[in-house]
């Protein structure tokens, strides 16, 4: 029997540690100066965090969230990056509240209302830019507190998009939210 539990315990420390060697090369391929290359890591990365609270734990530990937010400002003219940023950024965030400090902590949500200013023409972004700001800001009041003063970005998202119902229903509520 104790051996059993040998065995089960040292499976999950192989697991934990595959893990964390998975989180840290998808941080990697993040950081690169090559836009197609964080686009890259940003899809693992959601991937790898999507419904996963052990995954999206260690993904903010290993620098996941400052990793994407450098991406993203890097690339600021690019509305591919900054829009799959947002995703990533959500995905990590969600339901993970040591990574909905850090994303106030490192930058993200002024990386998501930068990316939502920057490209106002850009549908899926702004879609993507309510969304994370939503998910950032929903019973976290220090989130909502940052993110308050540019409940402007947001309103003009709902005005510019009225045929879109993400951004409508996201957008209204976060409004709301933020008022």
């Amino acid at each position: 029997m104790a051996v059993a539990g040998e065995l089960q315990g040292a499976a999950e420390q192989r697991k934990r540690d595959a893990l964390h060697r998975e989180v840290a090369e998808v941080v990697a391929l993040v950081q690169s100066d090559s836009p197609l290359v964080a686009l890259e890591g940003f899809a693992k990365l959601s991937h790898v965090t999507f419904n996963n609270l052990v995954s999206k734990e260690a993904a903010g530990q290993a620098g996941a969230v400052e990793a994407v937010v450098g991406a993203m400002e890097r690339n600021v003219a690019n509305g591919t990056v900054q829009e799959d940023g947002c995703h990533a950024l959500r995905n990590v965030a969600f339901h993970c509240l040591p990574n909905l400090v850090l994303v106030r902590e490192q930058g993200a949500i002024a990386a998501v209302l930068k990316a939502m200013e920057t490209h106002p023409e850009n549908e899926a972004l702004q879609a993507e830019g309510c969304w994370a700001l939503l998910v950032f800001c929903s019973n976290t009041d220090e989130n909502a507190a940052v993110a308050r003063p540019h409940v402007a970005l947001v309103h003009k998202a709902v005005a510019a998009y009225p045929t879109n119902a993400d951004i409508q229903s996201r957008g209204r509520f976060l409004a709301a939210l933020l008022a």
